[in-house]
């Protein structure tokens, strides 16, 4: 299944649901927001993080780092784009 077009959604009678726009625009860098809880993970929805890494096989994803306000990382982890939104982008 091609991530880029589809997302799991068990609340939809055939457990998948079409995505019609999803930000596939992110770069390197970039400040991101998590869209969803992670609670696994330690995230709630809103925190953010910085793109450290943007695979593009064998669906796009961002690795993105998740830190405390020490600056040490609490989470880093692979996030496909409709879990994630930009923020923020160095000009």
């Amino acid at each position: 299944m091609d991530l880029r077009s589809r997302i799991v959604n068990p609340e939809a009678d055939n457990g998948v649901c079409e995505v019609t726009a999803m930000n596939t625009n992110i770069k390197l860098l970039d400040v991101v927001e998590l869209l969803e809880e992670m609670p696994e993970d330690g995230l709630v929805a809103g925190a953010k993080g910085t793109v450290v890494e943007v695979y593009e096989t064998p669906n796009l994803a961002y690795e993105v780092e998740f830190c405390n306000d020490e600056g040490e990382t609490t989470a880093m982890l692979a996030l496909l784009p409709y879990q994630i939104r930009v923020i923020w982008r160095k000009a």
